[in-house]
């Protein structure tokens, strides 16, 4: 590990915030889903009143993986010509008004989580969107990526 990747670890484990990265992983289809129609028949469960109920997605025993992590969140309001590197901004693609930046450590890749995985921070709800990995010397140094709002929790 070079001596930028150990500074900016250090720094984000001083300076950072911590979220909350939820990760979704879906159990067993439940059998009231319907290939045809995409959606479960709720008719099937009153049909079958002792087996389990199923998510909102017809899944069975999904659960989530909760991860605090330290990171870097700045809200696009904050974002500024001389705290944000233009590469970066460039990176990422368009910030919408409610829009936050996140920088994260090189240590959890969070472009291996799915679409329906979110970040929570300060009782808000964030969808994953346009991440990159940003290297210094050919190593990886951090995640970024546009995190937009999608509930205040």
């Amino acid at each position: 590990m070079n001596e930028w990747v150990e500074m900016w670890n250090e720094g984000i484990e001083k300076e950072g915030v911590t979220a909350r990265i939820v990760k979704k992983t879906p159990g067993i289809l439940c059998p009231c889903y319907n290939e045809s129609t995409g959606y479960g028949n709720p008719l099937w469960h009153v049909d079958n009143p002792s087996e389990p109920d199923c998510d909102d997605e017809c899944y069975l025993s999904s659960t989530e993986i909760v991860t605090d992590i330290k990171c870097f969140m700045i809200p696009k309001d904050s974002l500024k010509a001389d705290n944000v590197d233009q590469i970066i901004l460039d990176l990422i693609g368009k910030i919408e008004k409610y829009d936050y930046v996140y920088y994260g450590p090189n240590t959890y890749n969070i472009k291996e989580l799915g679409e329906d995985d979110y970040i929570e921070y300060t009782n808000m709800k964030f969808r994953i969107k346009n991440v990159q990995r940003y290297d210094i010397r050919e190593e990886p140094l951090a995640y970024i990526a546009v995190l937009e709002l999608i509930q205040n929790v």
